[in-house]
């Protein structure tokens, strides 16, 4: 492994060799090295990986992003903080950096990065890379992913045998080889690069991948509070931002989404009753001729919706002020 690292170290120093070009082929092996029992070992791979980010942020734009995405969701469900805090930064940078490329593999993002977003303060790292992505990927479904797929044609996902990592020595510093955690890159602001390779590639959002991943979280009774709330606030904006093809999918989870009204906590019940709100006023369901189960009149005010403590306390500040 050393010799093999030292090899990469200096062929990354060459001017005249993009190594770049081969980063797909040898990522995943270097995110597996990461995990060696050897400090000296881990310490080579983490100068290796924190060059190759730092020349993909200097020239985006030739970087196979598409074919290295899966490879990072995978190692971003790693049990090996080190490996886990790498990946979830260079995912990070990678939907930052490519933008809508990275839209056909977010149900398996989401499926890394939402358990991550009720971690504890053992792993506060990792969480606050994980907000990170989350919302910048958020950010990335516009309303044109509610046009017709006719013509689109999805990006190809590069096909691996997903390998369980082993657990290894617990990460105390951010690595060198994804940036300050404590700094969060301004999105909006961030330049988006589309790969030469993608540039002719109509990128379809895979809409019925990501809900699945919401409704299985939704379902999971083990699923922590903020996770809760972050998947409410992913249907809340989808149903903003898509509402035709959300409603294709409002039969499905309405149940759910009824059953979440008794949560024990008030803020999940708070973000459910915006999700159902939407659903209940937004023309997409007149217009698709599809009501929620209860049938196609169906409004909110018509549910007996149990009102959380907090807003019951509102409401009665609310009446006696009225008075």
């Amino acid at each position: 492994c050393s010799i093999a690292l030292g090899k990469i170290l200096v062929l990354e120093s060459v001017p005249d060799i993009n190594l770049l070009d081969y980063l797909p082929e040898i990522l995943d092996g270097l995110f597996q090295i990461l995990g060696d029992n050897s400090k000296e070992i881990r310490k080579m791979c983490e100068m290796a990986l924190g060059e190759f980010l730092k020349e993909i942020k200097k020239t985006p734009a030739n970087v196979k992003f598409a074919e290295m995405a899966n490879i990072l969701v995978i190692h971003c469900q790693a049990s090996d903080d080190l490996i886990q805090l790498t990946a979830m930064c260079w995912m990070r940078e990678f939907i930052q950096l490519a933008g809508r490329v990275m839209l056909p593999y977010s149900s398996g993002i989401l499926t890394a990065v939402l358990p991550c977003l009720s971690y504890d303060d053992r792993k506060k790292n990792i969480k606050e890379v994980a907000a990170v992505c989350n919302q910048s990927l958020m950010k990335l479904v516009t309303p044109e992913d509610d046009e017709a797929d006719e013509g689109r044609e999805p990006l190809p996902a590069p096909q691996r045998e997903a390998g369980q990592e082993e657990a290894g020595p617990k990460a105390e510093q951010p690595p060198s080889g994804c940036l300050d955690v404590s700094t969060e890159s301004d999105f909006c602001s961030a330049s988006i690069f589309v790969p030469a390779s993608m540039e002719r590639t109509c990128v379809t959002l895979n809409l019925d991948g990501i809900v699945q991943v919401l409704d299985c979280h939704l379902h999971d009774s083990t699923t922590g509070m903020m996770t809760r709330i972050a998947v409410l606030k992913w249907l809340y904006h989808l149903y903003i931002k898509t509402p035709r093809k959300m409603f294709r999918h409002t039969d499905s989870l309405f149940p759910i989404l009824l059953k979440t009204l008794s949560d024990d906590s008030d803020e999940v019940i708070l973000k459910d009753l915006e999700v159902l709100a939407e659903i209940a006023s937004s023309p997409a369901g007149q217009r698709e001729g599809q009501g929620l189960q209860e049938g196609p009149g169906l409004r909110l005010e018509q549910l007996d919706l149990p009102i959380p403590t907090s807003a019951k306390s509102s409401q009665a500040v609310s009446s006696s002020g009225a008075k």
